[in-house]
């Protein structure tokens, strides 16, 4: 099975899981990986680079690999920008249970705009959003 760390619109509850992934998950579990997380304020959405920071999100055993290589056209074309806007990675993941495995991550590859982007020190995306309703 396929496995996926989210922390942002795919997470569960957020707009791209209901209109992607809804009935298509065999399991959840929370989790957490290390990078820097910004909030990309003209598109409201994530972006994860390389950094240090934990990152709080979710992993998702996906049922089919069909459903990864839909994910994929969405998150390469996210902003129809020159190059790939997110690109997947093997990054290692933590379950909040204590098993660490390697688990493929959306990153952000495209240029960080400081102008347009706001820090997300805690690593929690869902928080952020919350806290800046």
């Amino acid at each position: 099975m396929k496995k996926l760390f989210v922390y942002g619109t795919l997470m569960s509850g957020l707009s791209n899981f209901e209109k992607y992934l809804r009935g298509k998950i065999i399991s959840i579990s929370k989790g957490y990986t290390f990078g820097k997380l910004y909030h990309l304020k003209s598109y409201n959405c994530p972006a994860l680079v390389d950094g240090e920071d934990k990152i709080v999100g979710e992993i998702l055993e996906l049922g089919n690999d069909v459903v990864i290589d839909e994910i994929d056209l969405l998150e390469m074309n996210f902003f129809n920008t020159q190059g790939p806007s997110y690109l997947r990675e093997k990054r290692k993941v933590f379950y909040d249970s204590g098993r660490i495995e390697l688990i493929d991550v959306y990153i952000y590859k495209q240029k960080i705009d400081e102008k347009t982007s706001i820090y997300i020190p805690s690593g929690d995306w869902k928080e952020f959003l919350k806290n800046n309703e």
